[in-house]
C-alpha cells in the first residue's frame, strides 16, 4: 500500500470512529436526496429551455442541384414530381447514358420526340439535349402539349412498358417529399412542423416574455435548407449573439425571407437563387438551444407570420377577423379564425402603422373591412 493510500485509509477509519456507522449512512442518505433533487431541477430546466422533439426526417433522394430545375419547368403543365420520376428511370438523374441508341441527352429523349418538343430552358439561345435546363424544360413541354392521355404519353417516351408503373410509383413518393402551398415551398422535405410560433412567447433562455419575429422549425443538424421562393441573396452574415450564421433573400415586391442559426452557408451575397435551391445547412449557431431553422418573412421591412404563407385561402374566406391589440411595446395584429386560437400576424410600434397593416392584411386575405376590430369596435370607427 502506498503512503497516499495509507493516509486515506486512516482518514476513513477516523471519520467512521468519530461519527459512527449510523452517521456515515445518514450522510450517504443526504447525498442521495441531494442528487435526486438536482436531477429533478435539471430535468425541469431542460424542459423549459428545451430542444423540441425532432420530426421524422425525409431524405431528399433527388439531386439537390436538380430540384429547382424541376420546380421551374413544371409551369403549371406537369407536376415536378413526374419530371423527376421520369428522369430517374431513364438516366438515373443523368448519371448514366440512355439505354438505346435512338435516345439522346440528359433525360434520354427519344430522338424523334426531341426534334419536335425541344425547348430552350435556360434562355441562352441554344437548345442542347445534354443541357439539364433544356432537357427538363423540353420534357415538360412534351408532357404538357403532346396529344394523348398521360399514360399514353409515358408509354411513347419510356424505353420499356414496365417503366410506366415504375414512374407513377416514384411520382407518388416524390410528390409527398415537398410541401408547396400558395406558391410557397416549405424549406425542408416533409410536412410542416413548427416548434415555436410567431408572436409573443416565453424566451427559452431568459424566461421572460419577448416577441418572436419568426417561426422555429426543428430539424437535425446538417439538414439541407431550401429557398422558399426565388430571389437575390442580399445578406450572408453571422451574428454570434443572435441569428448566428444567417441568409437573407429578397424576393421582390417588398418581400424577404431570413434563414438563421445555420451551420453552413452555400450561397454568396448578390447570388440569384431559385425556389427549392439548396442555400445552407441546419445548425445551432448564435443564440440557440439546439438544432433548428429560424425562418422569418418580412414584408416592406416588417415581419409577418411565415406560417400563414402555407395556409389555404379557404381558412379565411367569410369566417375570419383581424384584431388589433395594444401591448406594452406596440400594437399586435391577430388573425382570428373560427374554431382556432388567434394567431399573431404582424406588429407595429405606432397605432396608425398597425392599423394600415391590419387593413392591408384584410385585403390580401379577402376579409371584409368590417371584420377588422380594435378594442371591440370596428377599426374604421377610429380612422
Amino acid at each position: 500500500m502506498s503512503a497516499k493510500q495509507s493516509v486515506l485509509l486512516k482518514a476513513a477509519i477516523w471519520i467512521i470512529s468519530s461519527i459512527g456507522v449510523g452517521g456515515v449512512l445518514l450522510m450517504l442518505g443526504f447525498g442521495l436526496v441531494f442528487l435526486l433533487i438536482m436531477g429533478m431541477f435539471v430535468s425541469q430546466s431542460g424542459a423549459s429551455i428545451g430542444v423540441p422533439p425532432m420530426p421524422e426526417q425525409r431524405e431528399i433522394n433527388i439531386p439537390l442541384t436538380m430540384l429547382p430545375i424541376y420546380l421551374q419547368a413544371e409551369q403549371g403543365q406537369v407536376p415536378w414530381s413526374r419530371l423527376a420520376a421520369i428522369h430517374q428511370v431513364t438516366t438515373d438523374f443523368g448519371e448514366r447514358k440512355p439505354s438505346s441508341g435512338n435516345r439522346v441527352g440528359f433525360v434520354g429523349f427519344p430522338a424523334e420526340l426531341w426534334h419536335t418538343y425541344q425547348k430552350d430552358g435556360d434562355g441562352d439561345g441554344d437548345t442542347e439535349a445534354e443541357n439539364p435546363y433544356d432537357a427538363i424544360f423540353s420534357l415538360a413541354h412534351y408532357l404538357g402539349s403532346s396529344v394523348g392521355e398521360p399514360r399514353q404519353k409515358l408509354e411513347r417516351f419510356l424505353p420499356q412498358p414496365s417503366d410506366v408503373d415504375r414512374v407513377l410509383g416514384l411520382e407518388r413518393n416524390f410528390h409527398t417529399l415537398l410541401f408547396i402551398e400558395n406558391g410557397w415551398l416549405w424549406p425542408f422535405p416533409g410536412s410542416p412542423v413548427v416548434s415555436s410560433p410567431y408572436g409573443l412567447r416565453i424566451d427559452p433562455l431568459t424566461g421572460k416574455e419577448t416577441f418572436h419575429k419568426g417561426i422555429d422549425i426543428p430539424a437535425a443538424k446538417g439538414t439541407p435548407v431550401l429557398a422558399v421562393q426565388g430571389g437575390t441573396v442580399t445578406a450572408v452574415s453571422s451574428d454570434p449573439d443572435g441569428y448566428g450564421h444567417f441568409i437573407r433573400i429578397d424576393h421582390g415586391g417588398g418581400m424577404q425571407s431570413v434563414y438563421a442559426h445555420l451551420s453552413q452557408i452555400v450561397v454568396e451575397e448578390d447570388q440569384r437563387v431559385s425556389q427549392g435551391e439548396w442555400i445552407g445547412l441546419v445548425g445551432s449557431s448564435g443564440r440557440s438551444t439546439g438544432p433548428h431553422l429560424h425562418l422569418e418573412i418580412r414584408e416592406y421591412g416588417s415581419t409577418t407570420d411565415p406560417y400563414l404563407k402555407w395556409k389555404t385561402d379557404e381558412e379565411c374566406d367569410g369566417v375570419a377577423e383581424i384584431h388589433l391589440e395594444q401591448g406594452a411595446d406596440g400594437f399586435m395584429i391577430y388573425l382570428v379564425l373560427s374554431a382556432t386560437e388567434p394567431r399573431p400576424v404582424g406588429f407595429r410600434w405606432g397605432f396608425h402603422d398597425a392599423a394600415a397593416l391590419a387593413l392591408d392584411l384584410a385585403i390580401k386575405r379577402n376579409i371584409p373591412a368590417n371584420n377588422v376590430f380594435y378594442k371591440g369596435r370596428k377599426l374604421s370607427d377610429y380612422m
